[in-house]
């Protein structure tokens, strides 16, 4: 499921506001070069979402529509179980992680998920 660089820049500069959040949509956590995989495990409000990191094996559990890519129904239930991370849309239409300033290291696309380890660090 590995995507260009220019699309996975397009999943990471897509502004908040043109995805409605979902549970079971998948989202990357995007930490420096890195990309980590999750899914949106509860919406709050369409500006604050909770978030679960998925397995590394992701790929095998992922259903792409129009929306965006979504976790498999039968899985979506049991990642709802766990405790994630809160993740609100800022001004900038960045979501970034509750608590960390608006530039903030870490912040998520929603709509894609991507697994990606730079090996240059």
């Amino acid at each position: 499921m590995s995507i260009s660089i220019s699309e996975l820049g397009e999943v990471m500069n897509r502004k908040g506001g043109d995805v409605i959040p979902k549970v079971g949509m998948a989202a990357t956590l995007f930490v420096g070069s890195d990309c980590y995989p999750m899914v949106i495990t509860k919406v709050y409000t369409p500006k604050k979402v909770e978030v679960v990191h998925l397995d590394h094996d992701f790929e095998k559990y992922i259903i792409k529509t129009d929306e965006g890519e979504y976790i498999r129904p039968e899985l979506a239930y049991a990642y709802t179980h766990i405790s994630g991370e809160i993740f609100t849309m800022r001004k900038n239409k960045r979501w970034v992680q509750k608590g960390v300033g608006l530039h903030g290291c870490g912040s998520i696309g929603i709509g894609h998920a991507e697994y990606y380890l730079d090996p240059s660090f």
